[in-house]
């Protein structure tokens, strides 16, 4: 049920989520998949932007993952590769 699929989703979350666990805990909706989902992404985004705040410096270092559908190979003119992963 979606009561004990919620239970074991937020038995397992790290520290950082607990007093948003405390904050669900007391809501109306704390049996609702959707909702409790929606606040577990929003708090996500929150730390995330927290932590980019608070290191700048280690944003810098982060990979990002970037779409290839759009990307041109400059030696085959086919799309989804660089010319350094050209298969040709």
């Amino acid at each position: 049920s979606d009561a004990q699929i919620i239970a074991t989703l937020l038995m397992s979350l790290p520290p950082a989520y607990d007093s948003l666990i405390v904050a669900l805990d007391s809501h109306a909706e704390k049996d609702n998949l959707d909702f409790v989902i929606g606040r577990l992404l929003n708090e996500e985004t929150r730390q995330e932007s927290e932590f980019s705040a608070a290191y700048p410096e280690t944003s810098a270092l982060t990979v990002r993952v970037c779409d290839k559908s759009r990307i041109t190979c400059f030696k085959c003119r086919k799309q989804g590769h660089y010319q350094f992963e050209c298969p040709e």
